[in-house]
């Protein structure tokens, strides 16, 4: 009787895993991002597999090393730092921007958010994260900005484009105010 006991408990919990692991399944696939997680070895376990398609990654066996292929050239320094700053234990948390090179040649701007976990002695495990695609935020902001320093007729830079520049070369000049 104890043992039948111990055998409906141990169907019980293995019947709410399955259930939790088709919710999770299910989240993963209705997300909007690109959930992740990199391992010390510089694999990459791609969690939302249907996000990463457009990016022409090899989702099954992928590195770190694949994945600063797509990243644009002029971001790509800031983002090896940032992720050698994460294996050193010097960030846990980040939240960093910038552009990578689609399939297609088109470029995309990521937002890339991730935590990241140590031992006891502070070895680095593993960081699991999102990406999400910004290009359309990114592109609202160069416009608001363009606006907001440029004529709108000539496209030159306005009055108040110089009035910032001067401003700061008064304060690095030290003779602002």
């Amino acid at each position: 009787e104890a043992l039948q006991d111990q055998f409906d408990r141990l169907y019980e919990n293995a019947e709410y895993i399955k259930k939790s692991e088709e919710r999770y399944r299910s989240i993963f696939e209705a997300s909007k991002e690109g959930l992740w997680e990199l391992f010390p070895d510089g694999t990459v376990a791609y969690l939302t597999p249907h996000w990463y398609n457009e990016l022409d990654l090899n989702i099954m066996g992928s590195t770190i090393q694949e994945w600063m292929q797509i990243i644009h050239p002029e971001d790509r320094s800031k983002v090896e730092l940032e992720h050698l700053n994460i294996k050193n234990g010097k960030v846990q948390n980040y939240r960093i921007e910038y552009r990578v090179i689609k399939r297609n040649g088109e470029i995309a701007w990521i937002e890339a958010v991730g935590i990241s976990r140590y031992d006891e002695e502070n070895n680095y495990i593993s960081t699991t994260g999102s990406h999400q695609d910004i290009t359309i935020r990114k592109s609202d902001e160069i416009k608001i900005r363009e606006m907001a320093y440029h004529d709108p007729l000539t496209h030159l830079f306005n009055r108040r484009y110089f009035e910032l520049k001067f401003q700061k070369y008064l304060d690095l000049d030290g003779t602002g105010s």
